[in-house]
């Protein structure tokens, strides 16, 4: 919930909405300078991470 930015009572929209802003955000493509470029590629994989998680109502 933390690495999404979202409540532990949120329903699924509000996840869904989550990820897609913070993948736009990090996503390695967007990221153009190369000394950010890695931490931005840890925080994508991070978020979906999440994201898999969280979709998911038997792993939550």
């Amino acid at each position: 919930y933390a690495t999404l930015g979202i409540p532990p009572n949120a329903d699924q929209n509000v996840i869904r909405k989550a990820y897609k802003r913070l993948a736009l955000l990090n996503h390695p493509d967007k990221i153009q300078d190369p000394a950010k470029r890695a931490e931005g590629v840890e925080k994508f994989r991070q978020v979906q991470a999440a994201y898999d998680v969280l979709k998911d109502d038997a792993k939550r």
